[in-house]
């Protein structure tokens, strides 16, 4: 609490200074200075000639004056730069500014009469009222971010701090978001509906919606967060849009070396429980940047590593040695007699309780009753006993070979049965990220840059239990998971006039999961003699899921369930992006549009249910239904126990996921187009309009049977690309999607800036529905197989566990026409819309704000 209560106070003391500050026309990888030049009786000065020089790189930027005096010179990449404005009977004006990207530098001029080579130097800082855009944005350079207090390094923490922003209730997991990606509401949109953007390229997972690339805060050179009235520029946002730009070199050789160390030996004991668990975390690395051709050719390179030990405990649940053995007799209770009384031993004059059968057998607070006599719907059972002694269970011996892979107690007073087991686990998590980036002026007229960023995660997490059985975690995850998240952006930019500038973006990322069980290609399940889990592949590998309910109930193994370990899962997602975008200016108008087409590829194969299979069992299969219903309420216990039914191998619910014999696989087309026009009315006056339309073509099967889809109106299942169904399953794309943008910025006097925006903005769905249908986790690609009992007292499928196992998974029967009936059991989510229609989610914003300066350096924002 303290940190956060640290990061918070910080960076609202930023946001008064900062927020909103830098005003500009949108431009996703550099910024621009723009001003009016006027004489001293305010009168407009047309073609004055503007040099701007970049005093970090040597490279110099011309332009002219309109006839109104105004002037934009665009392209700009973050950094220092010199003003210089020259006119014929006027002496130069000279000063420095600051550019940031996707913003805007004002200088205003209002020039001297003096002779030729008279030289007027000014020094100011840069304004931080922005006069010509309507956008709600924070910008924060590299070495602000870096000034603040953010553990662990992790950039997204930031946009928590935003007005309107909170974290979701629900994040993911670990093991499939090592880069600590938060999963962030903002102005009570969902957190999918995000926008992330690295160097001006797509760097947000469609299937996550966090980002791919978390940069190293040494390679940041600017950090935005804009939360409403976007430009046209920029779509497939509603919630953030966060553009993070990183650092280029320069003609000074400059660089970094970071060190933070956090260990139990340095950090305080919990002055509650007076523990102190083992910590060794080293988060370490450095950056260096510099010329490697002055004036024209630069490069930057920075790492950051990550070697983190972290010791936890947690209170869990083991059999005793009794129990392993059968005897439930300390789990089950006491007996309750004819006066009511609760006797550990059986009662001379034992209550007796009808049966539906019309006998008469002793109640029993947790009387285990044996599954096998009287009727299938849980009555007149006889409890089970052995040598005269009740609550003796017959122990199917595969069933104990899995128990005696778990520890023994060792937490709780003796014979405890519940909470008496306490693990000493620890977790390793190492990291490696890079990052390498070449700029290059060609030329006065051309401009090119690329970045490249690796980042290789690797986390090894044990189970309450150990590698091979699982079970609990005090992380939340069990389990090995293997990520690499690679992204590459190049960019060109090229003044075709003085009045039309091109730019041209590449952008590529892929995003690489593989999480495993530990233990994967052990067969636990089958050489305990259990049948039918283990079946021989990699994916069916590993410990199954077993879940005991009831009193000193416990579970062990692999499953989302037991410790988030959606395992074995091979997730792999690719996105190239191509964009062109084009800058006119016209007098007062600044004009722009452009393309972005994207072409999406993803292939996940998850486990949600266990491929090795997932098992519950339920207290009910080995109670009494007669019983029940008097001694449980009596007694405050049911008359069965889970432990017995596993001991018995009768699960009462099975569930896992079955191989599919076709190859996963989606794609997806998507097209951007847009126009705006930032009209400068007066020097206080912006106006800014334009138009967006976003077209996100219908999702297609990589392979034949890549993907699927429910037909409610038939029942049948269609997969994609086999026989009369065609690869994008007949959807039919939504081609109107328009979204308007406007935005107006007025400047009331020196100190005061009102502006007001309005505008849609569409978003294509997230997690795994990300093409709007999610069928690439449906039949026939995704089959679950699910058994479970007809009623509370009934194993979920004839036989024992420990006998006959589980039925085996069947294929998919796809026909020859594509089609299928849906079988019995096979649970299938689906959008209610005609299936022939494909529709985005469509939002609408608009702000009204007024920026007040209170001093020089101090700016307030409503």
């Amino acid at each position: 609490m303290a940190r956060k209560s640290i990061v918070r106070l910080s960076l609202a003391a930023l946001t008064l200074a900062l927020a909103a500050s830098r005003p500009g026309f949108s431009q996703a990888v550099s910024g621009y200075i723009l001003g009016t030049v006027t004489d001293r009786s305010g009168a407009a000065v047309p073609n004055a000639r503007i040099t701007v020089t970049d005093l970090d790189r040597g490279t110099v930027y011309t332009g002219t004056t309109s006839a109104d005096g105004n002037y934009s010179v665009t392209h700009l990449l973050a950094g220092r730069y010199q003003v210089k404005i020259s006119a014929p009977g006027f002496a130069d004006f000279v000063t420095t500014a600051e550019v940031l990207v996707d913003n805007s530098t004002r200088v205003d001029a209002a020039l001297e009469v003096g002779k030729a080579k008279t030289e007027v130097t000014v020094t100011a800082q840069t304004p931080l009222l922005k006069t010509d855009r309507a956008d709600v944005s924070v910008t924060l350079t590299g070495n602000e971010v870096e000034k603040l207090p953010v553990l662990n390094r992790n950039l997204t923490e930031l946009v928590l701090e935003m007005p309107g922003a909170v974290a979701n209730q629900w994040q993911h997991a670990s093991s499939e978001n090592p880069q600590g990606g938060i999963q962030i509401d903002v102005n009570g949109q969902y957190f999918f509906t995000n926008g992330f953007l690295l160097d001006g390229t797509e760097n947000m997972s469609s299937i996550l919606g966090i980002a791919v690339i978390n940069p190293n805060l040494d390679s940041l050179q600017e950090f935005k967060v804009t939360t409403s009235n976007y430009d046209a520029e920029f779509g497939n946002v509603s919630g953030a849009l966060i553009q993070a730009t990183t650092k280029s070199g320069t003609n000074q050789l400059h660089g970094s070396l970071f060190e933070f160390l956090r260990n139990n030996v340095l950090n305080s004991s919990n002055p509650f429980t007076g523990a102190n668990p083992p910590l060794r975390w080293n988060q370490f690395g450095g950056s260096v940047g510099g010329p490697l051709r002055r004036d024209k050719l630069f490069g930057f390179f920075d790492y950051q590593g990550t070697r983190r030990r972290t010791g936890g405990s947690l209170i869990t649940t083991v059999p005793t040695a009794a129990e392993r053995a059968g005897d439930l007799s300390a789990l089950l209770g006491s007996y309750i007699c004819a006066d009511g009384s609760a006797q550990a031993a059986p009662c001379s004059n034992p209550l007796l309780v009808p049966t539906t059968e019309g006998t008469q057998v002793p109640a029993q607070a947790g009387m285990v009753f044996d599954p096998a006599s009287g009727n299938p719907d849980g009555s007149g059972r006889l409890a089970f006993s052995s040598g005269g002694k009740l609550n003796q269970v017959p122990v199917a011996a595969p069933m104990a070979k899995l128990l005696s892979s778990l520890p023994a107690p060792n937490f709780g007073p003796p014979g405890a049965f519940f909470n008496n087991y306490v693990p000493s686990i620890s977790e390793a998590f190492d990291t490696d990220q890079y990052d390498v980036r070449i700029d290059d002026n060609l030329s006065d007229k051309s401009h090119l840059f690329g970045r490249y960023t690796l980042a290789d995660f690797n986390k090894q997490s044990p189970g309450a239990y150990g590698a091979i059985a699982g079970g609990p975690s005090a992380f939340g995850f069990a389990g090995h998971s293997i990520v690499r998240n690679q992204s590459l952006s190049l960019g060109w930019t090229y003044t075709l006039t003085p009045t039309l500038i091109t730019e041209a973006r590449f952008g590529t990322y892929r995003y690489r999961v593989r999480v495993l069980p530990n233990g994967v290609g052990t067969t636990p399940a089958k050489d305990a003699g259990l049948p039918g889990l283990n079946l021989g592949t990699i994916e069916t590998s590993g410990m199954p899921a077993f879940t005991i309910n009831g009193d000193g109930g416990f579970a062990f193994g692999y499953s989302l369930g037991v410790n988030q370990c959606n395992c074995p899962l091979n997730e792999t997602e690719n996105h190239f992006q191509w964009v062109n975008n084009w800058t006119k200016f016209a007098g007062n108008h600044t004009i722009k549009w452009g393309a972005d087409v994207r072409r999406a590829q993803q292939q996940r194969i998850p486990s949600d249910d266990h491929r090795a299979g997932e098992m519950t069992f339920a207290s009910s299969l080995t109670g009494d239904l007669s019983v029940d219903s008097i001694a449980g309420p009596v007694s405050g216990a049911t008359t069965g126990e889970g432990l017995g039914a596993y001991l018995l191998g009768l699960p009462s619910s099975f569930d896992r996921f079955i191989g599919s014999p076709y190859y996963p696989g989606i794609r997806q087309t998507r097209l951007y187009f847009f126009g705006q026009d930032s009209w400068r009315i007066t020097p206080k006056l912006t106006l800014s309009y334009g138009l967006r339309y976003e077209n996100y073509r219908p999702q297609t099967a990589a392979k034949p049977g890549g993907m699927g889809m429910f037909d409610p109106t038939t029942g049948d299942i269609l997969a994609a690309g086999i026989g009369q169904v065609p690869r994008n399953l007949g959807i039919q794309p939504y081609n109107a999607g328009f979204a308007p943008r406007l935005g107006v910025a007025y400047q009331l006097n020196e100190r005061t800036v009102i502006r007001a925006g309005y505008g849609h903005s569409y978003n294509a769905s997230g997690l795994g529905a990300v093409f709007g249908q999610n069928p690439d986790v449906q039949p026939p690609i995704v089959v679950p197989q699910s058994n479970t009992s007809p009623n509370p007292y009934t194993p979920a499928f004839p036989g024992s566990l420990a006998t006959t196992g589980p039925p085996l998974p069947v294929p998919p029967p796809v026909g020859p026409d594509g089609r299928y009936k849906l079988p019995d059991g096979i649970f299938i989510f689906y959008y209610v819309y005609p299936l022939d229609s494909f529709r985005i989610p469509l939002a609408q914003f608009w702000n009204l704000t007024l920026q007040r300066e209170i001093r020089p350096n101090l700016t307030a924002e409503v």
